[in-house]
């Protein structure tokens, strides 16, 4: 806030992937949007050792080493936009659960790679 970044209330926690702890603590963030007059920005604070932590960071790894994952990714959440652009549930009610595919896949991906000596 002091450096400008304007705080949402409204937006206090992360989509609990399915098969995921409910537990709400572990799903809080804060989300900041971009200065007034800058190129537009999300970020996203979330609880060091949270879920919602590694989420995006796993999320992100993941799709950077599926390209075609990626593509697909954006496609369909140009398509959301497109069809959904007023209608930000029916948005999330579809963005969701392709998003938790993708968390299983990056989950046995990354315990796959862990496990590699």
């Amino acid at each position: 806030m002091r450096a400008g970044y304007g705080f949402f209330h409204a937006y206090n926690r992360d989509h609990v992937p399915r098969g995921e702890p409910e537990d709400e603590q572990l799903w809080r963030k804060f989300l900041f949007n971009q200065k007034e007059g800058h190129r537009r920005a999300n970020i996203h604070v979330r609880v060091q050792g949270n879920p919602n932590q590694r989420y995006p960071l796993l999320f992100r790894d993941y799709l950077r080493a599926h390209p075609i994952a990626t593509q697909t990714t954006e496609l369909i959440k140009q398509q959301l936009a497109r069809y959904h652009a007023n209608d930000v549930e029916a948005y999330y009610d579809i963005k969701d659960p392709v998003y938790d595919l993708i968390w299983e896949a990056a989950k046995e991906w990354a315990a796959f790679h862990e496990a590699q000596p």
